[in-house]
């Protein structure tokens, strides 16, 4: 029995290294709740711009703080139609703090047919993670998707462009994406396509960290053409297409 149960712990021990880097999955993912969408009008190919010619419908940030008996913790969040969002927690001698934002925009296919919608999502992200005293244990993460749901809530598109962790070293990262992706969408269809920004802190008493997050420039650029008549509305695609840097 007791040789039984050090196979369990090695196995386990085996096994969590690997847990790591799917934590990032689905953080942020989740719509609190939904905008007006803007409507595909127009079956034949289409361009559009955003937020150059409407600014963004999905904006949403929160933020949250819990100081350890002896420490003090703070966290902002904070996004803006135009394209910028930001996000920062700092925890000093023990507590917990966050902050999370979402942007981007609902699209609606307001045709009789399928289309097939093309988004490239471009933007600039910046952060940076440390724990004191200086050491590789968990304490600040960082992260940074890219999803499309559908209008059943469904997850079609998930891109982890960032998630990192003290577990891996303090860091600074600057970073331009660039990312591509085509949906089909049936009659009456819909698609929110948006960026989440997360930073968590979680230390104990007598260490300290910092997250800090900022994303510039976000850019969607959308265009839509007709769609095969055969070809089915809205298929999930595999998740996480881009791994952890």
């Amino acid at each position: 029995m007791l040789g039984f149960k050090r196979l369990i712990l090695a196995l386990a021990g085996a096994i969590a290294p690997g847990l790591i880097g799917c934590a990032a999955s689905g953080v942020g993912s989740d719509l609190t709740e939904l905008p007006a969408p803007l409507l595909l009008r127009e079956a034949t190919p289409a361009q559009m711009q955003l937020p150059a010619q409407t600014p963004f419908s999905i904006r949403f940030s929160k933020s949250s703080e819990q100081a350890g008996l002896l420490g003090t913790a703070d966290a902002s969040a904070s996004a803006t139609r135009e394209g910028a969002c930001a996000a920062k927690a700092e925890v000093l001698n023990g507590g917990k703090a966050s902050g999370t934002t979402q942007l981007g925009h609902l699209f609606k296919n307001d045709t009789n047919r399928q289309v097939d919608v093309t988004v490239r999502a471009k933007f600039h992200f910046e952060y940076s993670a440390t724990i004191t005293p200086d050491s590789r244990l968990p304490g600040a993460t960082v992260y940074v998707m890219l999803y499309a749901r559908d209008q059943r809530n469904r997850l079609l598109r998930e891109f982890t462009l960032t998630n990192h962790t003290t577990e891996q070293g303090a860091a600074v990262r600057k970073s331009d994406e660039d990312v591509t992706f085509t949906l089909t969408l049936a009659p009456q269809d819909s698609i929110s396509v948006f960026t989440a920004g997360q930073v968590d802190v979680d230390v104990p008493q007598g260490r300290n960290a910092v997250a800090s997050l900022s994303i510039t420039g976000l850019q969607l650029d959308v265009s839509t053409k007709p769609s095969p008549a055969s070809q089915p509305a809205s298929q999930p695609a595999p998740a996480k297409t881009d791994g952890p840097r």
